[in-house]
Order: C-alpha cells, then sequence, then structure tokens
C-alpha cells in the first residue's frame, strides 16, 4: 500500500506510489499552467473557511497566483475566505482542511526574491502543495490496474526521479546484484 514493485529485463524498479503521482500531478498542474489550459472544479457547495491572521495575510498576498492555478479564493470579511473552486485533481477532498493547511504553510516560511522570481517560488509553492494533496498517499490501497496505470504514466512522461519536493519517486536495483545477493551466478 506504499511501494509498487516491477521490473524490466535488467533491474528491478520500487516506485513511492505518492512520490510517483505527486510528480505526475506536479507536471499536470505546472503544463495547464503554462498553456493557460487548467482544468477547475467549481465547487458544487463553496467553502468557508476562517484563518488565524498570520494565515489570512498569507492568503491575501497570494490570491492572484492562486487563481492562476485554479482555486478561486475570495476575502468574506475579516480572516474568513471562501472558495469557489480548485483544481479539478482536488475535487473530492476535504477544501477546509485543504485550504487551511495551505494557508499555514504559506505563513510557516517567508518566501525569499522580488519580482518575477518571487513569484514563480510562490507559484511553485502552491503547486507543489496542491500535487502533494491530489495524490495518492502511502498506505492507499491500489489496484493492479491503478499500479499499473500510475507506473506507465511515468514512462511515458519521462519524469525527473524526484517528487517536487525532493524526495525519491523510483529507486532501481540491478538484477545482477540481487543474483549476487541471492549467491545466484
Amino acid at each position: 500500500n506504499t511501494f509498487i514493485v516491477f521490473q524490466s529485463d535488467s533491474e528491478l524498479f520500487i516506485a513511492d506510489q505518492h512520490t510517483v503521482h505527486e510528480r505526475l500531478n506536479y507536471e499536470k498542474l505546472m503544463k495547464g499552467l503554462k498553456e493557460r489550459k487548467l482544468e477547475v472544479q467549481p465547487l458544487l457547495v463553496p467553502a468557508t473557511v476562517e484563518l488565524e491572521p498570520r494565515a489570512a495575510q498569507a492568503v491575501i498576498d497570494r490570491l492572484d497566483v492562486m487563481r492562476e492555478l485554479g482555486m478561486e479564493v475570495d476575502p468574506f470579511g475579516g480572516n474568513t475566505f471562501v472558495v469557489r473552486s480548485v483544481p479539478a485533481d482536488l475535487s473530492g477532498k476535504d477544501m477546509t482542511k485543504m485550504f487551511r493547511d495551505l494557508a499555514d504553510d504559506l505563513a510557516a516560511e517567508e518566501i525569499p526574491g522580488m519580482g518575477e522570481e518571487r513569484l514563480n517560488k510562490v507559484r511553485e509553492r502552491i503547486a507543489t502543495f496542491l500535487s502533494c494533496r491530489s495524490s495518492v498517499m502511502a498506505g492507499d490501497r491500489l489496484n493492479e490496474d491503478q499500479m499499473k496505470g500510475l507506473i506507465e504514466r511515468m514512462r511515458q512522461a519521462r519524469l525527473p526521479f524526484t517528487c517536487p519536493h525532493g524526495r525519491p519517486t523510483l529507486i532501481s536495483i540491478p538484477l545482477s546484484d540481487l543474483y549476487r545477493k541471492f549467491e545466484r551466478h
């Protein structure tokens, strides 16, 4: 419920289902942003979320970037916000918790830089957060078709071997090393 194991003719691979899915979601989100073709899901019932003052300020300072990334968020008075839409991959998630966690994440660390450089870092941070939250998690049970689909999507995408947070998506072990370890020649 965490790792997907598969092999080629010469290697054994172990993929972390969460980090692979997170990288795929991140690439999809960034491509949608670049091409201005984000898949957005309006919420049937908008989520009203009250935040701590520091988190509320972090959201206000980054509203434009959130909107770019498919989150329609509006101030609702005081430290309260209304979330009206989210990237489609997040539909079905607990929007109140997700939005609170995002706001807390943004408030926790000042993002360095100025102008366009800072804006790109804010985009990347929000995209990384959204990609993580829209991914399968360690412990989620995937059926065989879901595992194969995830690996096939990863192979076709030719992704970097890390998630947006920098954690490995995949490790490989040459079969020759395994044979040696099991004293097979």
